[in-house]
């Protein structure tokens, strides 16, 4: 298993070094809010972004947001009641 450094190095080699690495990641618009942010959002969003970041995590990220629809629809709009 590869290590969480070597993981974070092979991230920094492919968006362009360490720098720009952490500029991309704090401009994720859940690292940007405020814990009483985070809160205020309905359950459905947050479990929607929280899949599409574990997709993209996986994918290419072009591709995840080209069939986003797609997924609100096999997962019924993230509606956690559902």
């Amino acid at each position: 298993m590869t290590s969480f450094a070597g993981v974070l190095d092979r991230a920094a080699r492919h968006h362009g070094g360490a720098e720009a690495l952490e500029a991309r990641l704090a401009a994720t618009p859940w690292t940007a809010r405020t814990p009483d942010e985070l809160r205020a959002v309905p359950d459905d969003r947050f479990l929607a972004e929280a899949t599409r970041v574990i997709f993209q995590a996986g994918f290419d990220w072009a591709a995840i947001d080209r069939r986003w629809p797609d997924f609100e629809a096999a997962f019924e709009g993230f509606d956690p009641g559902r």
